[in-house]
């Protein structure tokens, strides 16, 4: 049994019930920012941690899937072997059920990388190919930034929430 959910609650509890009143009392402002901020995190954590799994899938699967879409016109960048390597290994992660969150993150963050490694040299392919790869990583950008917004909607920052899709909606298969 995981135990994260209500120790987030405990948590929430004695931040807000203990601690946040001995901190007002003492008057320090930046101590009760802090603390503010601290049960802040404390509840947007408690809000997702059943949710942290699927976005880590989602974040391979989708730099999986911009890796594909732009194999082809990388073929012939000096970084080439190493992005094929990288693409390798992380689609290899995504299609097993069996890895970690921190494989998964892991093989994410190489792909990642390996990806705006191909960018920055793409400098060096033609118009077309060029303009392929551009336009792969802005529609990329786009529905990873769909997928932050639901997830930091809670945070309040959003200009416009009613257009925000829900993480249910977002993490659908």
């Amino acid at each position: 049994m995981d135990y994260t959910t209500n120790t987030a609650i405990a948590s929430v509890k004695a931040l807000t019930e203990v601690i946040t009143p001995v901190v007002d009392a003492g008057g320090d402002a930046q101590a009760i920012e802090q603390v503010r901020l601290v049960t802040d995190f404390v509840r947007f954590i408690q809000d997702r941690v059943d949710w942290i799994g699927d976005r880590t899938r989602r974040q391979l699967r989708e730099q999986v899937a911009l890796g594909r879409e732009i194999r082809t016109d990388t073929s012939s960048l000096p970084s080439s072997e190493a992005f094929e390597s990288a693409l390798d290994a992380a689609a290899r992660v995504s299609e097993d059920a069996a890895v970690t969150g921190e494989q998964q993150r892991q093989v994410t963050e190489e792909l990642a990388s390996a990806i705006s490694r191909a960018v920055r040299e793409s400098d060096v392919l033609d118009d077309a190919a060029r303009s392929r790869i551009e336009r792969a990583v802005v529609a990329a950008s786009l529905r990873r930034a769909d997928v932050d917004r639901a997830w930091l909607l809670p945070l309040g920052f959003d200009p416009e929430p009613s257009s925000v899709r829900s993480l249910r909606v977002v993490f659908a298969p």
